[in-house]
């Protein structure tokens, strides 16, 4: 007797023995567990993949905040003076803003 069923394909009935697209019950369970085991398989290098890039992430997290202190530190011991070389650096670069206009405006307008 066959019995034709939409996803499981072929079943046929012999001797009181059930075979399943042409595999007796033991191989098509045989075959059925396989199909698990890669399935756990490929969870399992999906979650130690996961792991992998978590750590990663996480180390290079505690690189950024270890290097944005180290360099923190370092910018305020090197600028010993507080806002007054800001300003002077400012009025500096208005400076040489200022000339540069002059000096093309003396030139006529080109370039060199």
């Amino acid at each position: 007797r066959t019995d034709s069923r939409g996803g499981g394909g072929a079943v046929r009935i012999d001797n009181g023995r059930v075979f399943v697209n042409n595999l007796s019950a033991v191989e098509f369970m045989t075959v059925s567990r396989s199909g698990e085991i890669m399935i756990l398989e490929g969870v399992k290098l999906m979650a130690v993949g996961m792991v992998i890039v978590y750590v990663f992430l996480v180390v290079l997290m505690l690189s950024v905040i270890l290097s944005a202190r180290l360099f923190k530190d370092g910018a305020r011991s090197s600028s010993s003076g507080g806002a007054a070389p800001a300003a002077r650096s400012r009025r500096n670069v208005v400076a040489v803003i200022s000339a540069a206009v002059a000096a093309y405006r003396a030139g006529g307008g080109r370039g060199g």
